[in-house]
């Protein structure tokens, strides 16, 4: 299977990104929540995701930025009466770059994140709950799994199928 992020023939894992579920190989996996392994001989019970087993440690989202990151940032930048170009200068990063964290169109790396909360005495960053492996992707194996099977899916869901 062809990892959807770069494109390479080696997807080995399935993985969530805002929502948008898609194949990606050992290198991307990283940009998304992994929602299960497509090799062939990892056990299915190893990517049960509360287990916290079957993905490297290096690979494992312990922490993710909350739904309205961008506002809170503002908000709390806004209340300390800084200019987003005398904040910038502060946390030693570009005001353009905030701006866009701000605006959301871009999600800062963990590091720079904490920086952000405390700078600004906030919190942006959770814990990541992980949940288990969905029982409608076990009636699929995993080769035969594809991105329309996961939105199919994803629309019988939501229609409470």
């Amino acid at each position: 299977m062809e990892c959807d992020v770069c494109g390479k023939k080696e997807a080995s894992f399935v993985i969530q990104v805002e929502g948008a579920k898609m194949a990606a190989c050992k290198g991307c996996a990283y940009y998304g929540k992994i929602v299960i392994s497509l090799e062939e001989d990892a056990p299915r019970k190893e990517f049960r995701a509360q287990e916290g087993r079957g993905v490297p440690k290096s690979m494992r989202l312990e922490e993710d930025l909350v739904e309205d990151y961008g506002k809170i940032v503002r908000k709390a930048r806004e209340s300390r009466n800084l200019k987003i170009e005398e904040f910038a200068k502060q946390i030693n990063e570009m005001a353009s770059y905030l701006d866009k964290i701000e605006n959301q169109s871009t999600r800062p790396p963990i590091d720079t994140a904490k920086k952000l909360e405390k700078a600004l005495g906030i919190k942006i960053l959770e814990k990541v709950k992980d949940s288990a492996v969905s029982p409608d992707l076990a009636k699929y194996k995993k080769k035969d799994l594809s991105l329309l099977d996961m939105l199919e899916m994803q629309q019988n869901k939501k229609k409470g199928k």
